[in-house]
């Protein structure tokens, strides 16, 4: 068993927190993929890396999180996924060495805007399985799939991911709360079916701060033994005078919130978007030797 499966199962193993955040605060464009500065601005990416290190993250995300093909075709970035794949491994293991592990990071491919039609299963399943491949042969620790906010698609990912490379996936929802349209996804049918289509590890994030997805977690601890992660927003998102998005979750507030989430058993803790170096030093502080 790969040494970050078998600390998942007997001790809390605490990640990063955002990267979009952090790069925005240093000067990343609204609506520049971060992809980008892992080949124009690697030292800006390097740095965020760093700063959750010296925080206490043992597992860092690659910036990656939008380098599905079909998602860097619409920045023009496609021609250089290769590179960007390789490079964002490469600046994660930098950062956190040989003492800590690297997550390769996969989210959805984000439906297309003004285009005739949006890719197909077949087109999916290829764009999941070349990336998934290149960051393996890269140097990952395991993949990660996240954010994803439909189950089929995780499980697809998931799915097609295992048949490319023997390398773990870890995967994580963001459980969306029901509307008239969209009925919410369930912890414990989404546990059984991330597991079924070989999950190595299951959770949560985004959407929720630490407070709201504590049910969430609650119910993929009592659905599965696998590993439970959880990665929750710092606070809800809302937009300043100049069209950013900004969090009032402070990191006291979050690091009680991820303690408890640890109680009720989560295995590994971490920070999805509006959270930064800071809140990952406070939950390291608020965790203690757990």
């Amino acid at each position: 068993m790969p040494a970050l499966l078998s600390d998942l199962r007997r001790r809390v193993v605490l990640l990063d927190g955002a990267m979009g955040t952090m790069l925005l605060d240093r000067g990343l464009p609204l609506g520049t993929p971060p992809e980008r500065w892992v080949l124009e601005r690697p030292d800006e990416v390097l740095a965020v890396h760093r700063r959750y290190v010296a925080a206490g993250a043992e597992v860092l995300t690659t910036c990656t999180f939008g380098g599905t093909a079909p998602n860097l075709a619409r920045a023009g970035l496609s021609q250089h996924r290769h590179a960007i794949w390789s490079a964002a491994v490469e600046l994660a293991r930098e950062a956190i060495g040989a003492a800590g592990w690297v997550l390769g990071d996969l989210g959805p491919i984000w439906p297309p805007l003004g285009e005739p039609r949006a890719p197909d299963e077949a087109e999916r399943r290829a764009a999941y399985a070349e990336e998934a491949a290149a960051l393996a042969a890269a140097g990952c620790d395991a993949l990660l799939v996240e954010t994803m906010t439909d189950l089929d698609e995780a499980v697809l990912a998931i799915s097609t991911i295992r048949d490319v490379t023997p390398c773990p996936v870890l995967s994580t929802l963001a459980f969306l709360p029901a509307t008239a349209e969209r009925a919410a996804i369930d912890p414990r049918l989404a546990a059984h079916r991330l597991a079924r289509a070989g999950a190595a590890a299951v959770g949560a994030n985004c959407m929720l701060d630490a407070r709201e997805m504590l049910e969430t977690i609650v119910g993929l601890v009592a659905a599965t033994d696998l590993p439970v992660i959880a990665r929750p927003n710092g606070g809800q998102p809302r937009r300043d005078d100049a069209g950013r998005f900004v969090y009032d979750e402070t990191p006291e507030r979050f690091a009680a919130g991820v303690a408890r989430l640890v109680a009720v058993g989560a295995n590994a803790v971490g920070g999805c978007c509006g959270t930064t170096p800071a809140f990952i030093a406070a939950a390291a502080a608020a965790l203690g030797g757990r």
